[in-house]
């Protein structure tokens, strides 16, 4: 019996030992892959040379760009080198020992050929491929227009390293070179929605937004500007609309700040889609005097949670003479392609009324769907030409009607995905999903219950979602790309970043990545988006939530498989 029970000890010491070295040891550490440069995202190409091989720059603080174009360079290409030179190096150039008289070194000097450098508006069809040259003694960024500029020297400054050497010194270099990049976007349109209307965000929240976008190459501000709570927009054909209709004089976007966002936008190679949605949730809309006729359901709703929606009267001339000069004033503010019209979730009963019937029976309008179309097709009707329609799309309006070149932006389930491509062939797509990229669920609504579309969307969850695998055949080229939305009902300027990011980031690298590259692994995707958040923090300021626990940023081989 003692023997048996000493055994039995020995056994389960033994296993114990054993257990706990595995505890220790999870992972065989000879499995871990290889991660030479932390890129987000990673490029569509790209080679790299050995450990041993790099390149040292010598003279940071006074590194320099020589531009090289047969046309005129606009003046935001000397300012966009300036902003990254200043995102690299200023932190380490204010230590006395790093400033010094330039000295002739080759590997502070990056040569930029830009074939177009004026095609600086991020529209339908730019180019944004570029490629990148790093070897001893030649640093080389060739692009076709200033947005590949944009985009090549986001990923050229995520190339470099800084390591403490002493108190006062610090070694600056590129590692594993010689590097060859050649890279392109998968998709077109990568992006972020923000609500305004909701909560009142101010542009500098909205610059820091953008700070956060160029550093994983999103390209598309999809800026939802008026909703049922505020119209927080100056438009000079009709003031009284953000007089009224904005939650304070403070909390207005006036002419210059409009300007200053949209040239902080096109120098970071962004593109500003402004939306006016209607005709639902326009209450807002007739705060101003001359418009309270033109709206309906604007007393509490308990559908609507008691926020008033609001509907816009779709038999008035007066309504579409409206639009007409709110999309001009749109069109002289934003020097885009694009125009965001909304329309969604109207409700039937909100035009349930006599004047309104009257008009139905008049025109052979036989059901308030056949009106929502009517509204469609006159509203379209003064949007200039040179601008393409997007419109919000699912399966609750798929009735309506859209010429084929109108964008629909699908904000369905994903599991109606493929409904919504069957019932209109022959238009693009954008996809924001809401079980995937509504980034407000999971918090709770405005009355501190559940949010709708619970749960909340993790930053691997949206990883997961990869257009190639929800939609088939052919009609994945009609997809062109994926954006996140974040509604302000419970979102203000205090959270606006920390809910976009670093889950948008996710979503940057899924519209601009090859779908199966080398890095896809948790592992691998852990470590390169945690050194871009540590960039974010430390050389641009902006303040993103963390992507896991303390211990998992020193221990990522413990915490996430390879």
């Amino acid at each position: 019996m003692r023997l048996q029970s000493l055994f039995f000890i020995t056994f389960c010491l033994l296993s114990l030992s054993f257990v706990s070295s595995e505890v220790l040891t999870p992972k065989n550490l000879k499995d871990k892959p290889k991660i030479p440069h932390t890129l987000w995202p990673i490029p569509s190409q790209y080679t790299y040379g050995g450990d041993l091989s790099l390149v040292l720059i010598r003279d940071p603080c006074n590194f320099s760009f020589q531009i090289q174009t047969t046309e005129q360079a606009p003046p935001q290409l000397t300012e966009l080198t300036k902003l990254y030179k200043n995102y690299m190096f200023s932190k380490i150039c204010t230590k006395t020992a790093l400033t010094q008289t330039p000295i002739n070194d080759a590997n502070s000097i990056l040569i930029i050929n830009v074939t177009h450098p004026t095609q600086y508006l991020m529209n339908q069809g730019t180019d944004e491929s570029y490629s990148l040259t790093i070897k001893d003694g030649s640093l080389v960024l060739n692009a076709i227009t200033y947005i590949g500029v944009v985009r090549g020297l986001e990923t050229f400054s995520q190339l470099i390293s800084i390591d403490k050497l002493t108190i006062t010194s610090l070694k600056v270099y590129i590692p594993n070179t010689p590097v060859t990049i050649n890279d392109k976007p998968a998709f077109p349109h990568r992006g972020v929605m923000v609500d305004t209307s909701r909560h009142f965000i101010p542009k500098e929240k909205i610059f820091e937004v953008m700070d956060a976008m160029v550093s994983v190459k999103l390209n598309i501000f999809h800026w939802h500007i008026t909703d049922s709570d505020s119209f927080p927009m100056y438009f000079p054909s009709h003031p009284n609309l953000s007089k009224y209709g904005a939650f304070s004089a403070e909390e207005t976007y006036t002419e210059a700040d409009i300007a200053e966002i949209v040239s902080y936008a096109i120098l970071r190679g962004i593109k500003i889609i402004p939306e006016l949605d209607g005709p639902s949730h326009t209450t807002s809309w007739g705060y101003a005097p001359e418009y309270a006729s033109l709206l309906y359901c604007t007393e509490m709703d308990p559908v609507d949670y008691n926020v008033p929606d609001g509907q816009i009267d779709p038999t008035e001339d007066l309504t579409y003479q409206l639009m007409s000069d709110l999309f001009k004033d749109l069109k002289t503010y934003f020097p885009w392609d694009t125009l965001h019209l909304g329309s969604d979730e109207v409700r039937g009963k909100c035009w349930n009324h006599t004047k309104i019937n009257n008009f139905m029976t008049q025109n052979n309008i036989t059901t308030y769907e056949e009106l929502f179309n009517y509204y469609v097709n006159r509203t379209k009707q003064q949007v200039s030409s040179d601008k393409t329609r997007i419109y919000w799309t699912n399966s609750a309006t798929n009735y309506l009607k859209f010429d084929a070149n109108d964008v629909l932006q699908f904000w369905g389930n994903t599991n109606e995905l493929a409904k919504s491509l069957q019932n209109y062939p022959e238009n693009k797509f954008i996809l924001s999903n809401y079980d995937y990229l509504y980034l407000d669920c999971g918090a709770g609504n405005y009355l501190g219950n559940k949010s709708w579309c619970d749960p909340y969307h993790t930053w691997l969850e949206i990883y997961d979602l990869v257009p190639s695998r929800v939609v088939s055949g052919n009609d994945l080229g009609r997809i062109l790309g994926l954006e996140s939305a974040i509604w302000s009902e419970m979102n203000d300027a205090s959270t606006v970043v920390n809910k976009l990011f670093p889950r948008s980031s996710t979503l940057a690298e899924r519209g601009w990545s090859p779908v199966d590259h080398a890095y896809t692994s948790h592992y691998a995707l852990f470590v390169r988006l945690h050194a871009w958040r540590k960039r974010l923090l430390s050389q641009r300021g902006v303040q993103v939530q963390p992507v896991s626990t303390g211990y998992c940023e020193t221990h990522p081989e413990n915490c996430f498989a390879f």
